[in-house]
């Protein structure tokens, strides 16, 4: 579900359980047309609002051990949205929660707010985690250290990953085009101020479009003034993020980063989901005033075919070839489990 930003201002009334006041807020701003809203989604909708204090109620859903791992996982990342100095204080409180699901939304929330102080938090508790936990760890390390600029920024889980690009003549192009004002108005309103610690340039907005889905891309101020190139060759940044839409209500969300990082004379791309997956890898290489730049897809389950290419010049992305693959790459299969007795073969072999 995906709600509109909701303006209005209600009482300040708690239930007996945290749930409940989020229930209750949000019902409230829906105008009580939300009767059967779920926790979840009441979140959402308190995190989209101009509640005053809103963090403290969804730190209330976060800090309660008899709340779903899900819905405090939701109420961790939802802090996000909300003032970032409160948000970054609940969030670091918060990473010794050895809830594995709940330090997955903690961890992300991190990565989208963090600063230097929830970088050393990261660190400190880095070693203690695994699985999930670890993986959303790193990568809000990666986020952080790359909006600090910080000459450490490592690229998450990069290695020798195999391009997977679309035939020649392919005939599937992604059509990518300057935003209509209404369009950037709606995105950001859907995303909210300051996502992920950049601020948009709203005059670079490119809207895209292909079979399989719409949107938009916002890139970094930072990245798009005079010198920007000179910025990027120096050190890590976060140069945009991918927001897609939402054919059904036309709102807007994140779901991809884009990361540069020198590489002597060449700058190093990658995009990666907001879960951290790397999807797309390339790299820009400085031509005069500008850079001409490339992206490929990367091998993995689920993945489909994508390059891209064009320059980077004066603040602007201008994108030559735009191609995206019809065959998606097979999703891994699970095994089937045998859950009869063992044989002497099978045991013997197991």
């Amino acid at each position: 579900m995906s709600f509109r930003r909701v303006e209005g201002i209600t009482a300040d009334r708690r239930g007996s359980r945290p749930e409940e006041s989020v229930l209750q807020r949000a019902r409230s701003a829906l105008g009580g047309v939300g009767s059967r809203l779920s926790v979840e989604d009441a979140i959402e909708v308190v995190a989209s609002s101009s509640f005053p204090n809103r963090h403290r109620d969804l730190e209330r859903v976060l800090t309660d051990p008899q709340a779903p791992s899900r819905v405090r996982m939701r109420a961790a990342t939802a802090l996000a949205r909300c003032d970032r100095e409160a948000a970054r204080e609940i969030l670091m409180s918060a990473v010794g929660i050895d809830d594995p699901v709940v330090l997955v939304g903690v961890m992300r929330a991190l990565g989208m707010v963090g600063e230097l102080d929830a970088l050393k938090a990261i660190d400190r508790v880095m070693p203690t985690l695994n699985g999930r936990g670890r993986d959303q760890a790193e990568f809000a390390h990666t986020l952080i250290a790359h909006r600090l600029g910080r000459v450490d920024a490592s690229a998450f889980h990069a290695g020798a990953e195999k391009p997977l690009e679309p035939a020649r003549d392919c005939g599937r192009r992604v059509h990518i085009r300057p935003a209509r004002s209404s369009a950037v108005e709606r995105c950001l309103t859907s995303i909210g101020s300051g996502p992920y610690g950049i601020e948009v340039d709203e005059q670079a907005v490119l809207a895209f479009s292909c079979d399989r889905s719409s949107g938009a891309l916002l890139l970094n101020r930072a990245s798009t003034g005079r010198g920007a190139l000179d910025v990027l060759r120096a050190r890590p940044a976060i140069l945009g993020l991918e927001a897609r839409r939402d054919n059904a209500s036309g709102d807007y969300s994140v779901s991809a980063v884009l990361l540069t990082t020198p590489n002597g004379d060449a700058i190093d791309l990658a995009v990666h989901l907001t879960n951290g997956t790397r999807v797309f890898t390339g790299r820009a290489e400085l031509r005069g005033g500008g850079a001409h730049w490339s992206l490929r897809a990367i091998q993995r389950p689920g993945a489909f075919p994508f390059r891209a290419s064009g320059m980077f010049a004066d603040g602007q992305l201008n994108i030559e070839i735009a191609e995206s693959g019809t065959r998606v790459a097979q999703r891994l299969r699970p095994r089937p489990i045998d859950v009869g007795t063992p044989g002497p073969e099978t045991a013997a072999t197991g």
